[in-house]
């Protein structure tokens, strides 16, 4: 199997991307050209539509419209898109981007520390998918317009996305 540990390219300045992703085809899986990598960045993955399946870690995961994953730093992790339309709203920070103290870990808290029965999936039918779907594409229509003073917006929007997941 195919470890890398990826480079994602950020403003150090402001380390945060949101892009669309459409995982590996299963073809690239089956001749395994669809290596696991990790990054040294915290994910969020919102998926807009199609259907694959995640391998997070030791785990294999649906991936569905409406699916959220939540994926930390040390998690090498893949997306097979099964349906080959499969589109993911991929968003990528740095942990310390939203800490400015200790007691502020538990804004990451979700990436790290999990509750007896949720994994890294958070599925379309949940609770908290409107809300924080809904703000992922806030967060991305931020970022794609960059007007004044976007860099609030998105670390706001971040912030209540984090606080959500932290109460998920």
């Amino acid at each position: 199997m195919n470890y890398k540990i990826d480079k994602v390219a950020m403003d150090p300045n402001f380390p945060f991307s949101i892009f669309c992703g459409k995982g590996f085809s299963v073809e690239d899986y089956q001749s395994n050209r669809a290596y696991l990598h990790r990054h040294m960045c915290l994910e969020i993955n919102y998926c807009l539509q199609g259907t694959g399946w995640y391998e997070i870690g030791d785990q294999i995961y649906p991936i569905e419209a409406g699916d959220l994953f939540v994926i930390n730093d040390l998690e090498y992790h893949r997306a097979i898109n099964e349906s080959g339309d499969m589109q993911l709203l991929v968003m990528v920070f740095n942990g310390d981007f939203v800490l400015s103290g200790s007691e502020d870990y538990a804004l990451i808290r979700a990436f790290y520390e999990w509750k007896a029965g949720f994994k890294r999936r958070i599925a379309a039918d949940s609770r908290i998918v409107p809300e924080v779907a809904g703000l992922m594409l806030e967060l991305d229509q931020e970022w794609q317009q960059k007007e004044v003073g976007y860099r609030m917006g998105v670390k706001a929007l971040l912030l209540k996305l984090l606080a959500i997941l932290y109460r998920g």
